[in-house]
């Protein structure tokens, strides 16, 4: 089984793009997840279809709190300098605010 759960915050405004033949939402952004009280990880996320398009439409921006659940993805590709570059992603299928507007503006910016 491949479930991923993350809380964070977005480091940067998600960016929202069409994909494809079809024309299909794609967002792209990267939250910043606590490990311990000095360590961070900033993962990156992509979500498509509905899951982009809900995101466009809602207040999601840098700095907010989000939860965000999906699948773990690897991949590589051959840079142009030949080597091999490996890559991860949390593919995002179901994206939440995991504050309140009244707890996220007390919190902007903060743990």
């Amino acid at each position: 089984m491949n479930t991923v759960i993350l809380i964070g915050r977005l480091t940067e405004d998600p960016k929202i793009e069409e994909v494809g033949k079809n024309h299909l939402a794609k967002a792209s952004f990267t939250i910043a997840v606590y490990r311990t009280e000095d360590e961070t990880d900033f993962i990156r996320c992509v979500a498509l279809g509905g899951t982009a398009e809900f995101i466009e439409n809602h207040d999601f921006e840098k700095g907010v709190r989000v939860g965000v659940q999906g699948a773990w993805q690897t991949g590589s590709y051959e840079n142009k300098d030949g080597a091999r570059v490996y890559t991860n992603e949390c593919f995002v299928n179901r994206i939440e605010f995991a504050d309140s507007k009244k707890e996220e503006r007390k919190n902007k910016g903060r743990r």
